[in-house]
């Protein structure tokens, strides 16, 4: 039996004052296709996930959001790999502007919530963490004051 180990990794699921989800855009050449999909990447060498998920935000994005909080933790896949994503939630503060970002980047989008879960309808966004975390929000975390969370 083929086994795949991936690196384990972590996204983070941001969201304005409005609730609209921050995305990003980028071409993913395996499957010769444009994703839209929470910034992540996988955790560098002794790198504790919340900090690679604030890294990866960071760097994708160039957004600075350093107090994002656990959501959960997805076994993308148990039939034939291990790979193992840390989701993580925060807020952009209020005078938040970005910083430049990485190239392999298209895009940054700010995304109402019930556009992009149109778009997950539609299969525009199939991205597994995150449609998770969406649907995660859209249950009435959205609802729970930050500080909660």
């Amino acid at each position: 039996m083929v086994r795949i180990e991936f690196p384990e990794s972590a996204c983070a699921f941001v969201v304005d004052g409005n609730g609209d989800v921050l995305l990003v855009e980028q071409w993913r050449r395996l499957h010769g296709i444009d994703t839209l999909e929470l910034p992540g990447g996988s955790l560098d060498a002794h790198e504790d996930p919340a900090s690679a998920a604030v890294r990866e935000l960071a760097e994708e994005t160039g957004y600075h959001v350093p107090d994002l909080r656990f959501v959960m933790t997805l076994d993308m896949d148990f039939s034939a790999s291990i790979h193992r994503t840390h989701v993580f939630f925060g807020r952009l503060p209020e005078k938040c502007a970005p910083t430049p970002r990485e190239k392999e980047i298209k895009d940054v989008r700010l995304i109402p919530l019930a556009d992009a879960l149109e778009m997950v309808e539609s299969g525009e966004i199939t991205h597994a963490p995150t449609v998770a975390a969406m649907f995660w929000y859209a249950r009435g975390a959205r609802d729970t004051d930050s500080n909660d969370l």
